[in-house]
């Protein structure tokens, strides 16, 4: 078991050991990273605006259970639509933006790639609508999942402290896995008086293929400018929800799934929060991979 202490220690480590951190297999440096690409950016803006008409354009965000799997069905259909009608000219733009990163990749791995990125860019729109369409929240009481207004309602909102976390993601498997992917940090920030929000801080997301890693981490260095990984749910008297725009549950995905889904879910309270249910650090209430060895931070 890892106490504050431990995560303080591996935070300062982090901080002093960035650079050698950033890219561990590529070699490639933050300035060649950084370089623009005419041809992806123009893409790229293509993409941001079509995706950001399609979310102002979407329902108001709702934390019924049933609604959140109507607008997670909408949301995968426009992702494989975009996908599509996409996929050529975002693969021809990442040879040129990645080089042989993009280039080595099969043909399966390459439209995995697409796939990353446009999940990836539903992001931000996704996370400004949910605070837009949630600004008026407060003082609320979770009956079930409905949310039913209460003046100066009295909640009773539980504490997460536990967060578990694979070995695997943190140490790595050598030769095959870097790892270094570990919990830095959580921030807990009261919503209302019923509605506590969770920020999770990871070191690094790896995909568990190091070619495909070398070109995903190339990409989120370029559009991003980090590769630290940032994950949000929200905490009420009753429930857990794995939302905040894109989803952050896991359902029933494993660590090894290529292209994990984003999941808009909500789950029972639980004393724990599996957050390596997959590689990219959805998460859930139960651990989708028993016989893995975890470590258990306290925060």
């Amino acid at each position: 078991m890892k106490n504050n202490k431990t995560k303080t220690t591996k935070t300062i480590l982090f901080a002093s050991l960035i650079a050698a951190l950033i890219l561990p297999f590529s070699g490639m440096d933050f300035a060649e990273a950084k370089k623009s690409d005419d041809k992806y950016d123009k893409i790229s803006e293509k993409l941001d605006r079509e995706i950001k008409k399609f979310v102002e354009q979407s329902e108001k965000f709702s934390f019924d259970s049933e609604k959140m799997k109507k607008e997670n069905v909408k949301l995968d259909k426009k992702i494989a639509e975009l996908g599509v009608s996409h996929k050529t000219e975002l693969k021809n733009s990442l040879v040129d933006l990645l080089g042989d990163k993009f280039t080595t990749l099969s043909d399966e791995q390459k439209d995995q790639m697409v796939t990353y990125i446009i999940n990836e860019k539903f992001k931000k729109p996704l996370k400004d609508k949910f605070r837009n369409d949630n600004a008026e929240i407060k003082g609320v009481v979770f009956a079930g999942i409905e949310i039913l207004p209460v003046a100066n309602a009295a909640c009773n909102v539980p504490v997460i402290s536990q967060f578990k976390q694979l070995d695997f993601d943190i140490n790595g498997v050598p030769l095959i896995f870097h790892g270094q992917n570990d919990l830095l940090s959580v921030s807990k920030t009261s919503i209302s008086s019923c509605l506590k929000q969770y920020e999770l801080t990871f070191a690094d997301e790896d995909h568990p293929v190091p070619g495909v890693d070398q070109a995903y981490d190339a990409w989120r260095i370029t559009e991003y400018g980090t590769i630290q990984d940032v994950e949000i749910f929200y905490v009420s008297e009753n429930y857990i929800f794995f939302t905040g725009g894109p989803g952050t549950g896991s359902g029933s995905q494993g660590f090894l799934t290529p292209v994990p889904i984003h999941y808009n879910t909500s789950q029972g309270i639980a004393s724990s929060v599996y957050v390596s249910n997959t590689w990219n650090h959805m998460m859930g209430t139960h651990n989708t991979n028993t016989g893995d060895t975890l470590t258990t931070w306290i925060m």
